[in-house]
């Protein structure tokens, strides 16, 4: 398997949408390697995406903190996909895995106040997450 940051794309549209990608088409990974001014204008957009959805959820951590519960709406069904697929490694039902996911929620809600920021919020989520699948 090549390793061309491309799956990093495809990921990226799998969990956050086309926006995450420019609305750029499904390319095979492994063209990419072949047309390097493509990949590097798929990273670049990629990373600019992943920015503003860690710029859009330092907002929604702050207005939550500060009693908003629409903006803690907004970080779950902006990461809700992502960490349902997580839990679904944990647990193949997928009642199970839905009800862990909301326990992930519901644990990164009481413990908001201890975000601190200096990582990415998803970061934070997917350990949260990857200690409730073990938990």
């Amino acid at each position: 398997m090549v390793d061309n940051g491309l799956w990093t794309m495809h990921g990226a549209r799998a969990l956050y949408g086309p926006a995450c990608t420019g609305g750029m088409p499904a390319r095979s990974p492994l063209s990419a390697v072949y047309d390097g001014e493509v990949f590097s204008r798929s990273l670049s957009r990629l990373s600019t995406c992943m920015q503003e959805i860690d710029e859009q959820d330092l907002a929604a951590v702050a207005a939550t903190l500060e009693g908003d519960e629409d903006a803690f709406r907004s970080i779950v069904e902006r990461h809700n996909v992502a960490i349902l697929k997580q839990m679904r490694n944990f647990a193949r039902d997928p009642a199970v895995a839905e009800e862990l996911a909301q326990d992930v929620f519901v644990e990164a809600f009481l413990g908001l106040s201890k975000f601190r920021g200096d990582a990415p919020f998803r970061h934070w989520l997917a350990r949260i997450a990857t200690l409730t699948g073990y938990g």
